[in-house]
């Protein structure tokens, strides 16, 4: 196919980056034109979070609904990069799309991971399964889920492993290695995260331990990058902003040499000698580009932070560590395990494509669809009926399902269904819509 059409989707700042990547990835390979659509939504990506991405191109702006409804059949490729539950419904609504149309089209459909993966590896995968081609970010990810398809009588054709999209686009930059170890450090950037660590008075501890590093080290810059502005999201709501947390603790004074650093990544990366985090993809990221990377313990080790997934890579350290200048080093081997892998290729996505693609052309006839992990028989399943009801589609499924086990239960329409829980339980309600807001979007 001559010039294929691809369109990535986001609907967060987090989201965006990588999305557009692995699109470029494809059309490295197939020649094909890149359009982006971001979603509109509670959690909307600012222009100053569009730029600091660095993506380019074409950029719709269509909520999920009127996408599906009226766009998608004009693209050959989707690329969808979001919350697990949204991806199994795009799937899932473009079958039954599919199904109803008197010609019928789909594209082929691409997922992946915005970052590491240390938590929730079969639960992510569970909802990406009938994806055309799953994105894998490391050999350990790839062993993992192919043994799992495995063991549930399901292919692992569709994986494909690529690298973590923004490591890989910097390991292909060609840095001559995962940092420069010997390299003396007249400059750190710590690059925080929106929910980890959350609590204040861990977050308090961080910037008091920074900035006494900088009055220990007066000769050295400090940046402190900060996930979001204070009136900006991403992917996950932030509380305890690191700026507000800072002024509350010590007011407006702050020494000379430490600042707060709200512009592109790539920028500050070459302005630095060592980044660090709690547990942050920007750590990889900067080895992958050539700069040296730590990993910092002082608010513990857990699951919940999500430093647990850098145990054996040689990196954790503590604030004390870096004031003391005890600087951590990289262990290669588990680099090479854990997502960055100079021999993994971006484009091996493209290639992907690409194969099937010439077998639709081959053919003269669309692929037939992989199967999903989630089925009518399966209750952690999202109803077709539901589904099609909360995205809005305007056509219903075949009555009693996609097949005889499916059930079709009577439709009540979402808002209908907040006001009933309004007026039963008030405090519930309120209760749940706090919530909400401080938690991600499931669907």
């Amino acid at each position: 196919m001559d010039n294929p059409r691809i369109l990535y989707i986001a609907d967060t700042e987090s989201q965006l980056k990588p999305a557009w990547l692995v699109a470029q990835a494809i059309s490295r390979v197939t020649g094909g034109v890149v359009v982006g659509n971001l979603i509109p939504g509670k959690k909307q990506v600012s222009q100053r979070q569009v730029s600091a991405a660095e993506v380019h191109g074409p950029m719709l702006g269509l909520p999920l609904d009127k996408l599906l409804k009226e766009r998608i059949e004009e693209f050959d490729v989707v690329v969808a990069m979001l919350a697990g539950s949204k991806l199994y419904g795009i799937r899932r609504a473009l079958e039954l799309k599919q199904q109803l149309a008197t010609e019928p089209h789909r594209p082929l459909l691409v997922t992946g991971y915005n970052g590491l993966i240390y938590e929730k590896h079969l639960e992510g995968l569970m909802w990406r399964v009938g994806y055309d081609a799953i994105c894998v970010n490391s050999r350990s990810d790839q062993r993992l889920f192919a043994q799992s398809l495995e063991q549930l009588s399901m292919s692992p054709e569709p994986l494909v492993y690529t690298g973590p999209p923004l490591i890989q686009a910097r390991l292909e930059g060609g840095a001559p290695s995962l940092g420069d170890w010997n390299r003396p450090v007249n400059s750190i950037l710590f690059a925080t995260q929106a929910i980890v660590p959350n609590r204040a008075r861990d977050r308090t501890y961080l910037m008091a331990r920074l900035r006494e590093y900088a009055l220990v080290h007066p000769d050295r810059k400090v940046l402190v990058k900060p996930r979001t502005r204070p009136d900006e999201t991403t992917f996950h709501t932030e509380s305890n902003h690191y700026e507000s947390v800072y002024r509350e603790a010590f007011g407006q004074e702050m020494p000379s040499n430490l600042f707060f650093a709200y512009g592109s990544f790539s920028q500050y990366l070459d302005e630095v000698d060592l980044v660090v985090a709690v547990s942050s993809t920007a750590v990889m990221e900067a080895m992958a580009a050539g700069v040296r990377g730590a990993v910092l313990t002082d608010v513990g080790i857990a699951e919940t932070l999500g430093n647990h997934f850098f145990m054996g890579s040689g990196l954790m350290c503590s604030v004390e560590d870096l004031i003391a200048d005890r600087l951590p080093r990289l262990n290669s081997d588990w680099a090479k395990e854990n997502g960055l892998d100079p021999e993994a290729e971006s484009v091996a996505i493209g290639r992907r494509i690409a194969q099937l693609l010439q077998r639709r052309t081959e053919t003269q006839a669309q692929l037939p669809w992989a199967p999903c992990y989630y089925d009518s028989t399966r209750s952690g399943a999202i109803d077709d009926a539901w589904l099609t009801s909360e995205l809005n589609l305007g056509w219903r499924p075949p009555k009693g399902g996609m097949d005889a086990h499916a059930r079709a239960p009577k439709v009540v329409p979402p808002r209908v269904r907040k006001l009933r829980k309004l007026a039963k339980d008030p405090i519930a309600f309120f209760r749940d819509a706090q919530k909400d807001r401080a938690g991600d979007d499931d669907f």
